[in-house]
């Protein structure tokens, strides 16, 4: 029954006092609210039966009552009142929200009641009832006791009666359907997800729990029920899951939290809500949760991070590279000119020989740097990495000590790579002897290639991995392994596990900034005492492999008698490179920047011949822009840029290619007069690379560094 308004005026001056008969408590309270601020004064009861109980203590001025009840319904209620001959005719008004048909008014009506109305009325509208009905009734006289036609009636009425119940009994039926039906399609649902959903008390003893969660802990469903929290976790873990469990039942809100949790076998990171099963009191009875494993995206995550990290130390390794780079080529350029005078006794020329060795080392320390930060010139060829596998077998078996055992598992029909041929070597040979260095006492070390499609799903696996056709090299040794809080430092430069003195730190960083290099990526999996294992993924090529090409060890170097001008802003690397091009009998000019160079030139009138320039420079006009300003008034002027960072990072930065060969630093007197002379005479070749000769592999031994 609905009201929109409540009634604060009584009807006249004649109080009633007025008995409603209806099961619905709600409906009940409320009709009774909305008469007794009418000034009438009112009693209730929940069937005919406790109504006719009132009427014997109490003197009644109208009735209202409702169809369906239980025990007595308002029909039988009515007849009731009626065929009592000591009752005065007392008001009766039948009021339903259930039986609204013309018959069932009818029958109401033939029942003895003076009025049928709907629920549905208005608050006033039903006081303005009442009076009409309370008047009307002071003239009626009672009902007399049945005859045959009432008979019939209730005979009539009793058929009604179970017609309805019928229909009632149908309706609930169908309910019951429809509700089973809901119930599967919620349990099809819990347990086909692939979400834990559980239900637990206050005390966190599982009340329910899908298939899947129950899997987890490696249990049926039936022997999950009932569960404490300390008969599924670690102390600290269960006691901080029931704070959690009690929160919400004293809270009585949803609550949202992310944690790593221990399972049998396995850590499982979640991300759970908890909702507070309510009563209809409100009151919290339970909590269900809904736990998604989300430990691959925190993997993930954590790869991200990681990378991201590795990319910032890369940043910081190249500048440090490059600044060093100017560096040594001044300290091995002054080195070289004091080895080459005669007069020196031989203790001077030995200590000029170590400082040279020293720079030396450090010249190729740099440039493993330079190799992680990815800064570093590659000469990429389609390549078969089991051919380079197979050459470099002979080298590996010196490496590693008798007692370690070296198998090659090589798969057939290898897509080709396309990849630096040197560069390549230093990976397998710096993860070689990283192996090595893991097993003292001995061991197995397997180095196996595959070809691997990497689909999307896999690819989520690894935070770098790409869908596509893949390379995929495997070094694994039988080692001492790698604990798992270092195995996300192994790649970063200058991390070592080893003993002071024994290792630099930056084999492995080296093989991470070729890989990615060459855009593949890296994973390691290792357990204490039982070795450890690298893969690395590299793009699979559809070309046709090209034999390696090796370069030429360096030749002599002739030098000649033309005018050049070096622009350099560094003023030691300057004159270092101004002395070695004079010795080799060339007219020199320094500039230190691009403005100054510009003077230069105008007061030579352009007589030089070939402009040794630096490509990044202070004051804003780059050696590219200075060399296409000066080509203007001279477009026949040979040029030669020089760099510490790698031709890539070179082009990236300025947007466009230089038009002339590139020297890269640190550079020796003989790379600098080659490649002076090779310009001069016209020779356009590929810029002067700071990577070691391939061809020199007992060298490669004594560079591989281990991490």
């Amino acid at each position: 029954m609905t009201f929109g308004w409540h009634l604060k005026e009584s009807v006249g001056n004649n109080l009633m006092k007025i008995l409603i008969a209806d099961d619905n408590q709600a409906e009940r309270k409320l009709l009774q609210s909305v008469l007794r601020k009418a000034g009438h004064t009112v009693l209730a009861a929940e069937d005919g039966v406790a109504a006719l109980a009132k009427m014997k203590r109490n003197k009644i001025d109208v009735i209202i009552s409702d169809t369906l009840m239980p025990r007595m319904d308002g029909y039988q209620f009515c007849y009731e009142v009626r065929r009592r001959k000591k009752l005065p005719h007392i008001p009766f008004i039948v009021y339903t929200a259930t039986y609204i048909s013309p018959k069932d008014e009818k029958v109401a009506l033939i029942m003895g009641a003076d009025l049928f109305v709907r629920k549905s009325i208005p608050p006033k509208a039903m006081v303005q009832i009442l009076e009409k009905v309370a008047c009307a009734a002071r003239s009626t006289p009672a009902l007399p006791m049945e005859s045959p036609r009432e008979l019939d009636v209730m005979k009539t009425h009793s058929e009604q009666l179970i017609a309805k119940l019928e229909d009632k009994n149908q309706e609930l039926l169908r309910l019951t359907d429809e509700l089973r039906a809901s119930e599967e399609r919620y349990r099809t649902l819990a347990e086909t997800a692939t979400d834990s959903i559980f239900v637990v008390k206050r005390d966190g003893a599982v009340e329910y729990i899908n298939s899947h969660g129950a899997r987890q802990f490696g249990l049926s469903q039936k022997e999950m029920i009932g569960r404490q929290q300390s008969d599924l976790f670690p102390p600290p873990v269960a006691e901080a899951n029931l704070r959690i469990v009690q929160g919400v039942f004293e809270s009585g809100e949803p609550l949202h939290e992310e944690a790593k949790r221990p399972f049998p076998n396995q850590e499982i990171w979640h991300s759970t809500w908890l909702v507070p099963v309510k009563n209809s009191a409100g009151q919290v009875t339970s909590v269900m949760g809904i736990a998604r494993d989300i430990t691959q995206g925190k993997v993930l995550e954590q790869q991200l991070r990681h990378s991201q990290k590795m990319e910032a130390v890369g940043q910081l390794a190249g500048g440090v590279a490059h600044d060093f780079n100017n560096i040594l080529t001044v300290i091995k350029g002054y080195a070289n000119f004091l080895l080459s005078r005669g007069n020196l006794d031989s203790e001077a020329a030995e200590y000029i020989q170590e400082v040279f060795i020293a720079a030396d080392r450090a010249s190729k320390l740099t440039c493993q740097l330079l190799t992680f930060s990815r800064k570093r010139a590659m000469k990429l060829q389609v390549l078969d990495l089991n051919q380079i596998l197979t050459h470099l077998a002979k080298m590996l078996q010196r490496v590693i000590s008798e007692d370690i055992h070296l198998h090659f598992r090589y798969a057939p029909s290898l897509p080709a790579i396309k990849a630096d041929a040197s560069m390549m070597e230093q990976v397998v040979l710096n993860l070689v002897v990283n192996a090595r260095d893991a097993m003292p006492h001995g061991g197995q070390l397997i180095i196996s290639t595959e070809c691997r499609e990497i689909d999307q799903s896999s690819a989520r696996r690894h935070a770098e991995a790409r869908p596509g056709r893949y390379v995929c090299l495997t070094v694994r040794d039988t080692g001492c392994g790698i604990a798992p809080d270092l195995i996300s430092h192994v790649f970063e430069p200058f991390f070592t596990t080893k003993a002071p003195g024994d290792g630099t730190g930056l084999g492995l960083a080296t093989v991470y900034g070729i890989v990615k290099q060459h855009n593949g990526w890296i994973e390691v999996t290792s357990q204490m005492g039982a070795g450890t294992t690298f893969q690395i993924f590299l793009p699979g090529q559809p070309q046709l492999i090209a034999a390696p090409v090796r370069e030429p060890a360096e030749p002599q170097v002739a030098g000649g008698h033309e005018t050049i001008l070096i622009v350099e802003d560094q003023a030691e690397l300057r004159q270092v490179a101004a002395e070695i091009l004079s010795r080799y009998g060339y007219r020199v000019f320094q500039a230190a920047s691009g403005v100054e160079a510009m003077t230069i030139w105008e007061k030579t009138d352009g007589e030089m011949d070939l402009v040794l320039t630096d490509l990044i420079m202070p004051d804003g006009l780059t050696g590219w822009e200075l060399s296409r300003k000066l080509r203007d008034q001279k477009s026949n002027l040979r040029v030669i840029y020089t760099t510490g960072y790698s031709i890539e990072l070179v082009e990236h930065k300025l947007a466009l290619p230089p038009d002339g060969p590139i020297l890269q630093k640190p550079f020796s007197p003989a790379m600098l007069g080659k490649a002076v002379r090779e310009c001069l005479d016209n020779h356009q070749e590929d810029a002067v690379s700071c990577q070691m000769p391939p061809v020199v592999k007992e060298e490669m031994c004594e560079q591989a560094v281990d991490g």
